[in-house]
């Protein structure tokens, strides 16, 4: 069994984009993330969009696997080799 970390709730004081990094330095090789325009700030969904262009450069870098992620509940689809380009084009 593979163990994950959940993006969205931890690291919330800190910019979406940094928690990747900060999960990888703590060991974590594998991220989930509930949402591509927003992020959970510990309190609420923040208007946050994440360009997942940046959200694949930072896993990558860090080592991190994004395995799962939703644009709005209750779709929700796996990451890919060519999820950035889908994000962008349902994002668009």
């Amino acid at each position: 069994m593979k163990y994950g970390i959940c993006l969205e709730m931890v690291f919330t004081d800190k910019p979406f984009l940094d928690r990747i990094q900060l999960a990888a330095r703590a060991g974590f090789k594998y991220a989930e993330m509930w949402f591509i325009d927003g992020t959970f700030n510990g309190a609420d969904c923040a208007s946050d969009p994440k360009d997942p262009h940046a959200v694949a450069k930072a896993a990558s870098d860090s080592g991190i696997t994004i395995i799962s992620r939703r644009r709005y509940w209750p779709f929700s689809f796996s990451w890919s080799a060519g999820a950035a380009r889908g994000l962008q084009r349902r994002m668009e």
